[in-house]
């Protein structure tokens, strides 16, 4: 119901949204002080889409850094092309990252 702490559908467990820790049999207490909730965010809930979309975009972009420094060049170019639609605005960060 828009909560950061997420049940999922299949099993009694709880995840945060912010980070994806699964966080057993209830996510609050770690919602409320998850690191990687930005600064100034609601205890529990998002805001807007477009504030979490930003915050995940920032959350995982050193993820995707370090996993695509893996891979060869070419290799990265073609996976970041057909993942453009996918990554919004951390397309363009990753472009300047890598010099793409």
């Amino acid at each position: 119901e828009g909560c950061c702490a997420l049940k999922c559908s299949r099993c009694p467990c709880q995840f945060c949204a912010w980070c994806g820790v699964d966080c057993g049999a209830d996510a609050h207490r770690h919602v409320a002080s998850c690191a990687a909730k930005p600064a100034g965010a609601d205890v529990y809930y998002p805001g807007s889409r477009q504030d979490f979309e930003r915050a995940q975009a920032l959350h995982r972009a050193p993820k995707l850094e370090t996993y695509l420094r893996t891979l060869e060049n070419e290799t990265r170019g073609s996976l970041l092309r057909d993942i453009k639609g996918m990554l919004g605005e951390l397309y363009s960060q990753v472009l300047r990252v890598f010099g793409v």
